[in-house]
């Protein structure tokens, strides 16, 4: 085997996958990657103790997105890219315009039940998160960028 690790495990959407898909993992896996928040700070305050054990052993490795990459996921309308990221994109926004007509639905608050980490979505997502008042600004620390609802 040459060095670097053969496969791992893409664990999505939170940066701490349980404990149970770690031990899967690490069973059935070279390794272990997850999505996190593009600043090391963030980073640091969110991954478990655990995941940075294994990050030094070189067994988990995590993943931010860049601004290019979130791109993937079209901005609805925009049909530059593939009929799949459009196709996608319009059923979220479709899906997020149906939470947001609920009437039961209650409005973010300053306890959050969620959070949604900016660095994780695109641009036009998060300001149509907030357009249709889905999404309430954090508080500017490090912890929290988007504060939602857990159906959102």
């Amino acid at each position: 085997m040459t060095g670097g690790l053969m496969g791992l495990l893409l664990y999505y959407p939170t940066v701490n996958p349980p404990t149970e898909v770690v031990h899967q993992a690490l069973l059935y896996w070279d390794g272990l990657a997850s999505v996190v928040p593009r600043d090391p700070r963030v980073y640091g305050a969110v991954a478990s103790g655990e995941l940075r054990q294994l990050e030094e052993r070189g067994l988990y490795q995590p993943l931010a997105f860049t601004h290019d990459s979130l791109d993937v996921l079209a901005e609805p309308g925009s049909w530059d890219r593939s009929w799949v990221s459009g196709q996608t994109s319009l059923l979220l926004v479709e899906e997020l315009r149906r939470i947001a007509e609920r009437p039961d639905l209650p409005p973010p608050t300053s306890l959050p039940e969620a959070v949604i980490y900016t660095s994780k979505i695109s641009h036009w997502l998060r300001e149509l998160l907030l357009e249709l008042g889905l999404a309430r600004r954090g508080r500017r620390s490090i912890m929290a960028d988007l504060m939602v609802s857990k159906e959102v």
